[in-house]
């Protein structure tokens, strides 16, 4: 955490700064148990619009209850839990009952479809599964495939399938607990990014995780000083753009975070919940922003004061627009596997539109060649960064092979594409593989690919992602038929909709090519970036 009496400009504090981390973290003390319990944690709003606050006492003596009741249903340390829940206390609740025993959270994304699920609660080898009511049809489908859930806990039970009622069985158990003591380095939790070449890995992060993400988190936020704060973001909690970029981070300020379970973006009530709620900070993609900014803002009254924007670059008509409604938008950049290791902080840090900031306190980055190489300013390589960060992760569950691909040398490889200018600011130039980044989602082809594919009429399907003005990217398939004549509009519509069903609504194809022909190399491997072109 940034000492308040270095604060001189940003790389006054760069040069100062210091980790400490402790031999002994546990997430669940970090996030809820070492603060005032009277303090309040979460405003939750429901679908109906009712609106309930809680203290992070609340979170402690539930937590506490939901870690007896796994404990019943045999769940030992180093045990994964897959958690499908939305914005809620409930996925709080789960979260912190979860790092108190010991054992791994593997949040899932509510968007996922069936083969989404599947895939990945059987690579973890969850044993254990907490979902929603609401997200039942998808498990039916799949239920018998599920190789190692031995339980199921449902929030909201619709009792279509066979599920232990979430309130029902947690209210019954004693809200004391005896928590495991764990090293900073005992694995906590595993989030899946998106496959770019092959399926989607799972990226194993420790307790000490979270110690990375808060010289950023200060920064970006102006340094959390003035005890208003109140913070949310529309991104899923699934995600590590929502659960530790900005409910895990407010928490570890003891700042309330706002819950709230939207269906879709939609910029009006996005508003109306800042202003019902006196939101002050936000983390909101870009592409988000350029739909916000098309709102008047007449006739509400905005406590809002900072952005955090990240996944896409901030272009200059978005940074006017919040100049002229005084909100700071600060960017920032960071991967699944590490964290937020760059960004800005408009107090002190001159922005320059386009450009990525400087690397944030406590984080070494360089940028390097093929070989790990440091290259010359101006001179284009590859983001490294050093892994002895505390936000770096422990590597792929159970893909070794994956991991050490990672690293070359000391540093752990981004795979993204920069340079630093004179003044030592990042500026992103691209990626070195095929991840697609649309709407601030990081979107993997082969997945999709692996949908498409299924279809009967379909021979060969590339996707690779194209510009787009509002969404930064989008989802692009080329597609190679068994039969060319079958091409049609119903044809396309079929294809978005299997994507849609077994994946996620935003990983579908908004562009569909016909090709006779995919462009391969001369041992038959699909030359992406020909079709890129």
């Amino acid at each position: 955490m940034i000492d308040q009496n270095i604060y001189d400009d940003f790389d006054g504090i760069y040069s100062k700064f210091k980790w400490n981390i402790p031999k002994y973290i546990n997430l669940s003390d970090i996030l809820c148990e070492r603060h005032n319990k009277e303090k309040m944690a979460m405003i939750y709003e429901d679908q109906n619009e009712v609106v309930t606050k809680y203290t992070f006492d609340y979170f402690s003596k539930n937590s506490n209850k939901m870690a007896n009741f796994f404990i019943e249903m045999g769940l030992e340390r180093g045990d994964r839990v897959a958690i499908m829940l939305p914005q809620s206390p409930e996925s709080m609740i789960t979260h912190l009952a979860i790092y108190k025993i010991g054992a791994i959270a593997v949040p899932l994304s509510k968007l996922f479809g069936p083969s989404a699920i599947e895939y990945r609660v059987n690579n973890c080898e969850a044993k254990i599964m907490v979902i929603h009511g609401s997200y039942i049809y998808k498990i039916k489908e799949i239920e018998e495939k599920l190789k190692n859930i031995k339980y199921q806990i449902i929030v909201d039970n619709n009792k279509e399938i066979k599920g232990y009622d979430y309130w029902e069985e947690i209210n019954s158990k004693s809200q004391r607990f005896e928590k495991e003591k764990t090293l900073a380095n005992d694995p906590a939790i595993i989030l899946y990014t998106s496959g770019t070449t092959g399926s989607p890995k799972g990226a194993l992060h420790a307790h000490r995780h979270i110690f990375g993400f808060i010289p950023g988190f200060q920064m970006m936020h102006e340094f959390i000083d003035r005890n208003d704060e109140v913070f949310w973001t529309p991104a899923d909690w699934a995600w590590v753009g929502g659960l530790y970029d900005l409910v895990f981070s407010a928490w570890w300020f003891s700042r309330p975070v706002v819950a709230y379970n939207h269906e879709k973006f939609d910029p009006v009530k996005t508003f109306q919940l800042m202003e019902k709620h006196k939101i002050t900070n936000v983390f909101i993609p870009p592409t988000a922003i350029r739909m916000m900014k098309k709102t008047p803002l007449d006739n509400i009254n905005l406590k809002l004061r900072v952005i955090a924007a990240g996944g896409e670059p901030v272009t200059q008509d978005v940074l006017n627009w919040a100049e002229s409604h005084n909100i700071t938008i600060n960017e920032f950049y960071g991967q699944t596997e590490t964290t937020f290791v760059a960004g800005g902080c408009r107090s002190k840090l001159k922005i320059k539109p386009g450009s990525m900031g400087k690397p944030f306190p406590g984080h070494k980055i360089k940028i390097g060649d093929v070989k790990g190489n440091l290259v010359s300013q101006d001179e284009v390589g590859e983001i490294l960064v050093h892994k002895s960060d505390p936000s770096m992760f422990l590597g792929y569950w159970n893909n070794n092979k994956s991991t050490k691909e990672k690293f070359i040398g000391e540093w752990y490889k981004t795979g993204d594409m920069a340079h630093f200018d004179e003044d030592g600011y990042i500026w992103f130039q691209g990626r070195d593989d095929d991840l697609i980044k649309s709407s601030g989602y990081r979107i993997g082809p082969t997945e999709i690919e692996g949908v498409i594919q299924l279809h009967p009429s379909i021979e060969t399907v590339a996707v690779v992602g194209v510009t787009d003005p509002m969404r930064g990217q989008i989802v692009k398939a080329y597609i190679k038929l068994k039969d060319h004549n079958l091409k049609s509009d119903k044809l396309v519509t079929e294809i978005q909709n299997m994507v849609k069903q077994k994946l996620a609504s935003y990983q579908y194809p908004r562009e569909i090519e016909f090709v006779e022909e995919m462009p391969l190399t001369v041992t038959g491997k699909l030359k992406r970036s020909k079709l890129r072109k």
